[in-house]
């Protein structure tokens, strides 16, 4: 029994003929054309992800030396491009929890603790 996935070059020939002339799916098997769907499903996903994920940024000189760095809630809010008041109501989250401290008056958040739950969501 032949292997059903072909080589990523015919997959890649396959993309770059259907990108320009979409028409020519009519050509394909029904049962080729299915596959294909459910590959670019996952290509799809993966693709959103990554242009939905936060743009990296410069870790911001740490003066108090901490290894794991403190985040405000305005940074978190820009990271996630939410409002500020949406990140405090995140913050009242279980998962939340582990990385949300009070200092003084406000609320910060453990650069790593907020990265890690970050990679979680981007994952699922």
């Amino acid at each position: 029994m032949r292997d059903p996935t072909p080589p990523a070059a015919d997959c890649a020939q396959l993309l770059a003929t259907l990108l320009a002339d979409p028409a020519r799916v009519s050509d394909m098997p029904r049962e080729e054309a299915a596959r294909v769907l459910v590959d670019l499903a996952r290509v799809e996903r993966a693709l959103e992800l990554r242009a939905l994920s936060p743009a990296p940024t410069s870790p911001p000189a740490e003066s108090n030396g901490a290894a794991d760095g403190l985040l405000s809630a305005g940074e978190v809010a820009r990271r996630l491009d939410v409002a500020t008041r949406t990140v405090y109501d995140l913050s009242r989250r279980a998962d939340w929890k582990g990385f949300t401290l009070k200092v003084g008056g406000s609320k910060r958040y453990q650069r790593r603790g907020f990265e890690r739950w970050l990679a979680r969501q981007m994952g699922s």
